[in-house]
């Protein structure tokens, strides 16, 4: 998780999401690393990607409001 958040603090989102689709691989029913790759396509304006990512994490997640949020900003 900290080498995806390098790389997303320095703006190589590529790798960011890259590494977070590999750890998303080996914790798929974790709903933050879904979550995760959302917030990253949204911030390089791939917002069908991040919605599609936000609507997975939202059937997975407990906290079902704050998803929910999140996939209301992308609309």
């Amino acid at each position: 998780k900290a080498t995806a958040d390098i790389y997303s603090w320095k703006k190589n989102y590529d790798m960011a999401i890259w590494y977070n689709k590999r750890w998303m691989m080996l914790n798929p029913s974790d709903y933050k690393w879904y979550l995760a790759l959302a917030s990253l396509y949204k911030d390089i304006g791939k917002n069908n990607q991040a919605l599609d990512y936000g609507e997975q994490a939202l059937n997975l997640a407990y906290d079902k409001e704050a998803v929910k949020q999140f996939i209301n900003s992308l609309k």
